[in-house]
């Protein structure tokens, strides 16, 4: 199965404990399944829609 989170609140460069509860049950949730993550922070100055990086976190994959 494929698990498919969509987050503004997650650890970021800018609030690394915001949101740990999600990473934590994504992180355990990739333990039987596939996961990803895109956190898409609010921010008035991203005025285009471009993925930024992508990369794995113990077994989630994690799109800013």
């Amino acid at each position: 199965m494929n698990v498919f989170f969509i987050a503004n609140w997650f650890p970021n460069p800018n609030n690394p404990f915001e949101g740990t509860f999600l990473k934590n049950a994504a992180e355990a949730i990739a333990q039987y399944d596939e996961v990803t993550l895109f956190f898409a922070e609010e921010n008035s100055r991203n005025t285009n829609l471009v993925e930024k990086e992508t990369r794995k976190e113990n077994g989630v994959n994690v799109r800013v």
